[in-house]
């Protein structure tokens, strides 16, 4: 495949000797021979001696740069591979940390159904924000927990491009950006003393950590039938959330990998001890065992079961592979005075018509509070009721009810 001359210039522009020779030695290059600190001859193990480079290490030379951009023309024409790998190296050193995530599945004419191509992209979504969660407190089921930290992370994170033959979603995470547990939402107000905060590549070392953790809890799951590997997981940054990204990531085709390739970027201000690329990989075999440990996961999540009656807002409609989200203006069953209520579609259908029927609503499930917010999982025994007009109501039950959202029906 002809390398676009564009790329050429702009890899040949971004490197220089030192960069170019660390990058060939790490691909399996071979230096022979030089002059030191002039020039270095450089060649593939093995290779014959008309393959090799020549590489200018003095900066100072007349013909520095224009060395520099015959080697890196010479890759691109005899040796497209090696370009390639060169210039995903000089990406994840511009752009951070790589994070890989790879459906081995079959496809038909090199294709896979569209349905598909969206499940990688919602599992590698849903990886990384389980990464970032994990970074400010572990948990076995964080719900809605750390969210506006994680998605901080994840509008911080670029998409990469592809690789022509597979299905794979590169993702690259910041490597020195710094981001804070406890930011107020006015930007101009002090962050707090508690902020907490966390540099990038703590998030991708940790969902390495975490990914690690949940090969290994498998592993031990496969010997034992024992689901205490992933339990002793959560200390490590294993979730339900991480857990069901996994899942979704391998299901529908025959295995699934997330890869890390660290950066040379040097703002990071955490070390490595290691700057080898590691790879999880997880075949379909362990799908049930991934549901099975999500739910008991997701078991170990104290709540607080609660069947409430309030009045409905729509405010967003259930999307493909998602649930939608409604609010509650709680009248009875709780003390929260709004509850944010994760729906199916049907659930949704229920609760959009008891709004444009000024009904009200009543529904049951596990209540939980993060931060000033509360939310209500696993929404079961959905119905709409009749509720007396506002006009015969106390004061005190129109208060956090009917009254905000009287007529209101927000879709998004």
């Amino acid at each position: 495949m002809r390398v676009p001359r564009g790329d050429i210039e702009r890899l040949a522009k971004s490197l220089d000797g030192e960069s170019l020779t660390t990058a060939l030695s790490s691909l399996g290059w071979e230096r022979y021979g030089g002059q030191e600190n002039k020039y270095a001859r450089y060649r593939p193990s093995g290779a014959r001696d008309r393959d090799r480079l020549v590489i200018p290490l003095d900066d100072g030379l007349a013909d520095y740069r224009e060395l520099i951009r015959e080697a890196v023309f010479r890759l691109a024409t005899s040796d497209p591979k090696t370009f390639n790998a060169l210039r995903a190296i000089e990406v994840r050193a511009e752009t951070g940390d790589e994070v890989g995530f790879e459906k081995d599945v079959r496809t038909r004419n090199g294709a896979i159904p569209w349905a598909m191509g969206e499940e990688i992209f919602r599992a590698a979504r849903g990886t990384l924000l389980a990464g970032a969660k994990a970074s400010v407190s572990q948990r076995a089921y964080f719900g809605n927990r750390h969210g506006r930290f994680a998605h901080e992370f994840l509008n911080a994170c670029y998409m990469g491009q592809t690789r022509i033959g597979s299905y794979v979603v590169t993702a690259y995470t910041p490597v020195g950006d710094t981001f804070f547990a406890k930011k107020p939402k006015d930007e101009n107000r002090p962050l707090p003393n508690d902020a907490g905060s966390v540099v990038g590549r703590e998030v991708t070392l940790n969902l390495s950590k975490a990914l690690e953790a949940t090969t290994e809890a498998l592993t031990h799951y496969r010997r034992t039938h024992s689901l205490a590997g992933f339990e002793e997981g959560v200390r490590l940054g294993v979730s339900k959330e991480l857990l069901e990204s996994v899942h979704d990531l391998v299901a529908g085709g025959d295995a699934g990998q997330v890869s890390v390739r660290w950066s040379a970027n040097p703002k990071s201000l955490v070390e490595l001890t290691s700057q080898k690329p590691v790879a999880f990989e997880f075949d379909r075999s362990a799908i049930p065992t991934l549901e099975r440990a999500s739910r008991k996961l997701a078991s170990l999540t104290p709540t607080e079961s609660v069947r409430v009656t309030g009045w409905v807002s729509v405010v967003r409609k259930p999307k493909r592979g998602a649930n939608g989200l409604i609010e509650l203006k709680v009248i009875a069953g709780s003390n929260a005075p709004t509850l944010r209520i994760p729906v199916t579609h049907d659930q949704f259908e229920i609760a959009a018509n008891a709004c444009a029927q000024d009904e009200g609503l009543t529904v049951s499930g596990s209540q939980e509070k993060e931060g000033r917010t509360y939310y209500l999982y696993n929404a079961s025994n959905l119905n709409s009721i009749p509720l007396p007009p506002i006009g015969k109501q106390s004061e005190a039950d129109t208060a956090p009810g009917r009254g905000a959202v009287e007529g209101q029906l927000t879709i998004d």
